[in-house]
């Protein structure tokens, strides 16, 4: 994370989603519809990150 920036603040954001964070709610509430309860914790920023950059290796 990048230093000066407080976990939960829209700049941590930006940095693990690696885009808008616009289109990142965006994206969420269309997925959210669809998506597991039980995993719904996938869809945090953090988390997503983690998951694209497994699913791209």
């Amino acid at each position: 994370m990048s230093e000066g920036c407080a976990p939960g603040s829209f700049k941590s954001i930006k940095h693990v989603v690696g885009r808008t964070i616009t289109g990142y709610v965006v994206d969420v509430l269309l997925r959210v519809q669809t998506h597991p309860n039980a995993r719904i914790g996938e869809l945090l920023p953090h988390e997503r990150k983690r998951l694209r950059s497994a699913d791209n290796s």
